[in-house]
């Protein structure tokens, strides 16, 4: 914690956090993910100006070996987690006691069982939750930069800007929260949060793809949760 403010003393969040070794444990933990994620990913914090090139190579080698090792081992944990919760219910699936339902084609008949359809509808949540997080990761650039520009009088866009400067999942989030400004526009316009304006003078192109992915995530969440209680009735 300690080498954090020296070699990242541009930085906006070492500028208004500190990171300092000082922290109580959540906070070091925090930053620690912060920091491990920025030196793994630095590019768009490059690009922005967030962090410099010599920033990222003056940073102790090993430290910052450590750091991005710290980084993608929670990846594959997570990921690796989450495998393994789906292939352990998809062996209850196989081994299920209750009774049996057909799908029918035609002269064609195939037994699943109630189980089976839960498990399914949660596989396709889970793959549509990844596949906007991945939209927003690959596009975040363009969705931060149109709204800064666009949406620069919005007070949830002003005071989630620390969220830019953090790690991916951080840009994520900050994308999250503008899909959800624009899709549900004329609540926050009443509110006074965004000006009809700005949200007139966004693109129409990156408006639709935000309001897509928007509701897809709801749906998914929504689908998750319903057949995770799905699933914990049919044990």
């Amino acid at each position: 914690m300690s080498d954090i403010p020296e070699y990242f003393i541009n930085h906006p969040l070492t500028k208004r956090d500190g990171y300092s070794p000082l922290f109580n444990f959540s906070w070091k933990y925090w930053a620690i993910q912060s920091i491990s994620g920025m030196l793994a990913h630095p590019t768009f914090l490059v690009e922005t100006g967030a962090l410099s090139a010599d920033n990222i190579k003056n940073f102790p080698s090993d430290l910052k070996k450590l750091l991005i090792l710290t980084h993608h081992l929670k990846l594959f944990y997570l990921v690796n987690i989450t495998l393994i919760a789906v292939t352990l219910q998809l062996l209850e699936a196989v081994r299920y006691p209750g009774n049996l339902n057909e799908l029918k084609f035609g002269d064609f008949s195939y037994p699943y069982t109630p189980y089976l359809t839960a498990l399914l509808l949660e596989i396709v949540c889970i793959v549509s939750i990844f596949i906007v997080g991945v939209m927003y990761k690959k596009s975040a650039s363009l969705i931060i930069q149109t709204s800064n520009h666009h949406l620069s009088n919005c007070t949830a866009i002003i005071t989630r800007q620390s969220m830019i400067h953090s790690a991916e999942f951080g840009r994520i989030l900050f994308c999250v929260c503008v899909a959800t400004l624009i899709t549900h526009s004329t609540f926050f316009i009443k509110t006074g949060t965004l000006h009809a304006a700005d949200v007139k003078s966004f693109p129409t192109s990156l408006k639709a793809k935000l309001i897509i992915g928007h509701y897809l995530l709801l749906a998914s969440f929504a689908g998750l949760a319903f057949s995770i209680i799905a699933l914990k009735l049919l044990d």
